[in-house]
């Protein structure tokens, strides 16, 4: 088995395109579904990186049929019609293993270095082992990405003066406003992104906050604040006497339509507004870009203001490249060895709490174990490629340990 990736990312789609092809809490069951029926015995286990740029779905797999058939599954699942070739990448191996590093560390984000991705990548970690999906093999390799994402963050001036969408959405209220903290703020969401948005906003001095989110919330901020959410069943009239909209919220449509936002524009008097989406899928819809007196800012448009982050950054980047493809190979051959003794563990122990007193009793008087496997017809065995690369002291070893727990 080998580990596979298939994803899409700001560098193969534009939002509109990246939106057909997002994975949230909602696909969670289908997943494990298709692992328990279609895949079992060919897939172990996924792992999936869905951002606001991008959505990667790792598996831990028997072969590139199967890989790609899983591929499949989740593509037309999605109702995605996306060119496969041209929108979307796949690696294999070590390949995808360098790829997961360098996501994890932050030089593959439309803001090179930022940090936000490797606290994204943390808590998706987290999540897919907690709900059984990222197990055994592939768990190593993700865990690996992490350590290998601090040592490059360490060891390099990747995020040197950190740039990150909060800082960016500050300074679109330096270019339109004046006086940017004297404004009316909404912000709609309770996840990381609208959390750390909030938290820039207190941190720069802002004070007229309002917080709105599906759920009641209490988000703590920072110089001892904290701020208790508004139901979004109220939005519309949460929003009339707002300034500026920062939406980050999960939907699959936008909630933020056209009618709403010439309303609360007539109430405002056509006093300018400034509506912030940073929602994958998109948050509110595009034609309120036509009405005169609203600024609407896409994630993309935001990200744009990053470009000298980038130029600044692109020496380090190349830096954590060198090292980045220099601990994956270390780490390579370890996790290889240690992923290829845990299938030969697993396989064992299913063939052994299966078999008879006797077939047990011939195993552990054998002194070639593999040989003595082999001969007893009465068992049907499967027998792992890998079992004849452990030494005989080694497999001996193993199956005392797995009889006895037997």
């Amino acid at each position: 088995m080998e580990l596979k990736l298939f994803g899409i990312s700001h560098k193969t789609a534009n939002l509109e395109m990246r939106e057909s092809f997002v994975i949230n809490d909602d696909h969670y069951s289908y997943m494990m579904n298709l692992l328990e029926t279609k895949f079992a015995g060919e897939i172990d286990s996924i792992f999936v990186l869905s951002t606001c740029n991008r959505t990667e779905v790792y598996s831990y797999c028997r072969d590139e049929d199967s890989h790609q058939q899983f591929f499949q599954s989740i593509y037309k699942y999605l109702g995605c019609e996306l060119d496969i070739t041209k929108n979307f990448y796949q690696f294999s191996g070590i390949a995808a293993f360098k790829h997961m590093c360098s996501v994890a560390s932050g030089i593959e984000s439309r803001i090179i270095g930022e940090k936000e991705i490797f606290g994204q990548f943390k808590k998706a970690n987290e999540l897919y082992l907690n709900i059984g999906l990222n197990k055994r093999m592939l768990s190593m390799y993700t865990d690996a990405a992490i350590k290998i994402a601090k040592q490059v963050r360490s060891n390099t001036k990747i995020d040197h003066n950190p740039v990150s969408i909060s800082s960016l959405v500050l300074n679109v209220f330096d270019e339109i406003f004046e006086n940017p903290s004297d404004q009316n703020i909404i912000t709609i969401g309770a996840g990381e992104v609208a959390s750390g948005v909030l938290n820039s906003l207190v941190n720069a001095g802002f004070q007229n906050l309002t917080f709105a989110n599906r759920t009641p919330k209490k988000i703590s901020l920072g110089n001892n604040i904290s701020l208790s959410s508004r139901p979004l069943n109220k939005l519309d009239q949460l929003l009339l006497g707002q300034d500026i909209i920062i939406s980050s919220i999960s939907t699959d449509l936008p909630f933020i339509g056209k009618g709403l936002i010439e309303k609360i524009c007539a109430y405002r008097k056509n006093k300018p507004l400034v509506v912030i989406d940073l929602g994958v899928p998109r948050n509110a819809e595009s034609l309120i870009k036509n009405i005169e007196q609203v600024y609407l800012f896409s994630l993309e448009d935001i990200e744009s203001f990053s470009n000298e982050n980038l130029r600044a950054r692109e020496s380090e980047a190349k830096r954590a490249k060198v090292l980045i493809n220099d601990l994956c190979s270390l780490n390579d051959e370890g996790l290889k060895e240690k992923v290829s003794r845990k299938e030969l563990y697993s396989a064992l122990t299913k063939l052994i709490q299966g078999a008879t007193e006797d077939f047990k009793t011939k195993l552990l008087n054998s002194n070639d174990p593999v040989k003595a496997l082999n001969e007893i017809n009465d068992v049907e065995i499967k027998l792992p490629k890998n079992i004849n690369d452990i030494e005989s002291y080694a497999l001996r070893s193993m199956i005392r340990e797995i009889i006895d727990v037997a």
